[in-house]
């Protein structure tokens, strides 16, 4: 082959690449229906967890944009910041209160969204005048109506239905308890994580003050026994003793 036949593959071959590429950056969806404002990655769930900081005497918010018919559920938990309560809010369109929790360190919210739009979650720290929170908070979404969507494609495709829909429940109810551990698990370890390096720092200050009070007792023990064995060679009148 000819190093010109070479020439035109190869830009044949990054042509292709670049029209695939583009193509699948254009045409994101969840089973064929484009979700662009919906979900990250054009799946039927979406998760994600992020920390964040709320000043003191002020509330943020962060929003999603979630379709109608989704299940939602956020789950929060304070991890660092005076005596670790906060008020919680879940708010839908308009602003207008969904769900809401009180002086709690720690909350979780389930509902159902009958209405596409963008819904925010409030993390309330006016209660405190001082000190800032540290929170934890977790995101999941999920559409039940897709499931019956994918089941009709993989009618198309001549699988059994009954026999796979049976699997796709019982790999859905795991990965759901999967996640749920998941969540649990990644709050205690951040919990952990805090009163480990809390404690770190009570004991190493308490190990420096010990350092110190024993080197000052240790300077002032020696000082004193060797008074005790101090002999002086002259007498009160200045003359050599006999």
């Amino acid at each position: 082959m000819s190093k010109k036949a070479k020439l035109i593959i190869s830009c044949v071959f990054q042509c292709l690449v670049c029209f695939l590429l583009i193509n699948s950056l254009c045409t994101e969806g969840v089973l064929g229906v484009e979700t662009e404002a919906f979900d990250f990655d054009g799946n039927p769930v979406t998760r994600y967890g992020f920390q964040v900081q709320v000043d003191a005497g002020k509330e943020d918010c962060f929003y999603q944009k979630i379709r109608a018919g989704s299940s939602l559920a956020v789950t929060y938990r304070v991890l660092q910041g005076g005596d670790l309560n906060v008020n919680g809010f879940l708010k839908g369109l308009n602003h207008t209160i969904i769900d809401s929790i009180t002086n709690k360190p720690e909350g979780d919210f389930q509902t159902v969204v009958l209405e596409t739009g963008d819904y925010s979650i409030c993390i309330d720290n006016t209660l405190s005048r001082f000190s800032s929170r540290s929170v934890y908070i977790h995101l999941v979404t999920y559409i039940p109506s897709e499931w019956a969507q994918y089941v009709r494609e993989l009618e198309e495709v001549h699988v059994t239905v009954a026999r796979f829909t049976e699997s796709i429940n019982s790999v859905e109810n795991s990965t759901n308890q999967v996640l749920n551990y998941q969540t649990i698990t990644r709050m205690d370890y951040a919990w952990d994580f805090f009163w480990a390096a809390r404690n770190r720092t009570y004991v190493q200050y308490w190990a420096i003050l010990h350092c110190a009070i024993f080197i000052i007792t240790s300077v002032f023990q020696v000082y004193f026994v060797r008074r005790l064995f101090r002999y002086v060679n002259v007498t009160p009148t200045a003359k050599p003793r006999a």
